[in-house]
């Protein structure tokens, strides 16, 4: 919300409000590369909400092939060897990929991974804004 405002973007205060402010591609149902194949081909830089339960997250491009995100997030589920649960905790506001913790030998296989949970897009444009965004950015490279 304080991130938009100076580039004239007004945002609703909770992520539930943030998400049905634009035009919404629904990600439901769809695997992890899938995710983030659609992110990859559709998303717009800076312009582009990522939603998961209770989450908002900015995309913000890619890095060596990978989605790349803006958040804050308290941290990841963890699981220890005898199935006991905690959290890994972050506590502030990352840049990270959609995977944050993946690299932990404990994070939890059944909800560790936030990519799991990311149910759809909504783009801060109008379709035929980002149709030109997308354009100019295709001759730019």
């Amino acid at each position: 919300m304080d991130l938009m405002a100076p580039f004239g973007i007004y945002l609703p205060r909770n992520s539930s409000q943030q998400y049905n402010e634009g035009s919404i591609t629904e990600l439901k149902g769809l695997g992890r590369a899938n995710k983030k194949r659609a992110l990859r081909e559709h998303g717009i830089p800076f312009l582009t909400l990522i939603r998961s339960p209770g989450h908002i997250m900015l995309y913000i491009g890619e890095r060596d092939g990978e989605p790349v995100v803006f958040q804050t997030m308290w941290g990841v589920k963890t699981q220890f060897m005898f199935g006991d649960e905690g959290r890994h905790v972050i506590g502030r506001t990352v840049i990270t990929s959609l995977e944050p913790g993946k690299e932990l030998y404990n994070l939890s296989p059944s909800r560790g991974n936030l990519l799991d949970s990311v149910y759809g897009l909504t783009f801060l444009v109008t379709n035929k804004q980002a149709s030109s965004l997308r354009q100019s950015s295709l001759r730019g490279k």
